[in-house]
């Protein structure tokens, strides 16, 4: 039982119905209170997320170069992409010759996660600050990777498609 259920049904001084509309006000309070909690934890993790993408990619940035070109960009996302790579080869390597499958749901986390990510860069793109703007990159080398600044950033997708072929 919710607290907030706990709490109204502590404010009756008589017993109430299963069926009453008392008891379906208090249910339907409780459960509008849920789904809030449910939002916010939601919101928070999509933020958290960026802001984990953001801040390997200012880790991972060239020093010197400012406004980034689109190819940068793509090498840089492929990098981003691959960032597992050398985790998931220990993982396989650690499985030859045993049958003990103790990293298995890691490596699939990982394996699901690259695939995901590869789609995305594949199709419409990831979705990343505008760093092909001088003030966007400046802004991101700058950040010191609080969550209140991300509205300050301009986001957009960026894919493969916006590489330019190398000849």
């Amino acid at each position: 039982m919710s607290a907030t259920v706990r709490r109204e049904l502590s404010k009756q001084k008589k017993l109430l119905h299963p069926n009453s509309r008392k008891i379906l006000a208090i249910a339907k309070k409780s459960k509008k209170a849920l789904n809030r909690e449910n939002a916010k934890q939601t919101g928070s993790m999509k933020q958290n997320l960026i802001r984990e993408k953001m801040l390997w990619m200012r880790e991972h940035m060239v020093p010197d170069v400012c406004p980034y070109t689109a190819s940068l960009t793509g090498e840089l996302l492929e990098k981003y992409i691959a960032r597992h790579d050398e985790e998931m080869a220990k993982i396989a390597e650690s499985k030859l010759g045993k049958k003990n499958r103790s990293h298995t749901s890691r490596e699939d986390v990982l394996r699901m996660t690259k695939e995901r990510e590869l789609d995305e860069y594949n199709g419409a793109g990831l979705e990343i600050p505008n760093i092909l703007i001088s003030a966007q990159c400046k802004m991101l080398r700058d950040w010191d990777g609080d969550l209140h600044c991300l509205p300050n950033f301009n986001f957009r997708r960026f894919g493969r498609k916006h590489v330019p072929a190398s000849i």
